[in-house]
């Protein structure tokens, strides 16, 4: 997969946390200053756990530079210029989220978040590495354009979207039909 630089070079610098370093788009952003290491998440889970994080980690950094694994109390996340995807280690697998600006189906999710304006958390369990599949590379990969804020460079709604960005209910990566997951809203 080519290497995407971030769209926008005239994006404001990251903020860090003075307590503990963590770094955000806007200042005093709410966050556990607790610190984490992806070894206190890895440490006595069953090897099979640890190696579909490997893995899960591996599809995450070949997206694109600038990716950074950062640990914190309830995860690991994922980040270039915002966090984008993460992982929930659990006694069975991984829970896994990734972040887009639009709506897919898949019956693999477990939960759908809708935060207006136009954001969308996906949640799914991954208990093999044949969950870590096409499907979610290329989720993934569409989550990393999240990351580096590229719809921070993109024309406003309607003016010249791209196809691969507007696509209807079930295409491109969305697994099809009618999912049963639950969608939930969060007011901003």
């Amino acid at each position: 997969m080519p290497a995407k630089a971030s769209p926008n070079a005239k994006l404001r610098p990251l903020w860090a946390c003075p307590r503990c370093g963590q770094r955000f788009v806007s200042p005093n952003m709410w966050h556990s200053c607790v610190r984490m290491t992806i070894g206190d998440h890895l440490r006595g889970r069953p090897k099979e756990v640890v190696d579909l994080y490997r893995r899960f980690a591996e599809m995450v950094r070949d997206l694109g530079p600038g990716v950074k694994a950062v640990p914190v109390k309830t995860g690991i996340g994922f980040m270039v210029r915002v966090r984008f995807a993460g992982v929930a280690l659990q006694k069975r697998g991984l829970r896994a989220t990734f972040w887009l600006k639009d709506r897919i189906d898949s019956p693999r999710f477990a939960k759908v978040e809708f935060i207006p304006p136009n954001n969308f958390i996906y949640s799914f369990h991954a208990r093999s590495p044949e969950d870590l599949d096409d499907e979610v590379r290329a989720w993934l990969a569409e989550a990393y354009g999240v990351g580096i804020q590229e719809h921070l460079a993109a024309p406003a709604k309607g003016e010249g979207l791209s196809a691969a960005r507007v696509r209807p209910k079930g295409q491109a990566g969305g697994g099809g039909g009618s999912t049963g997951s639950e969608v939930r809203y969060r007011a901003r």
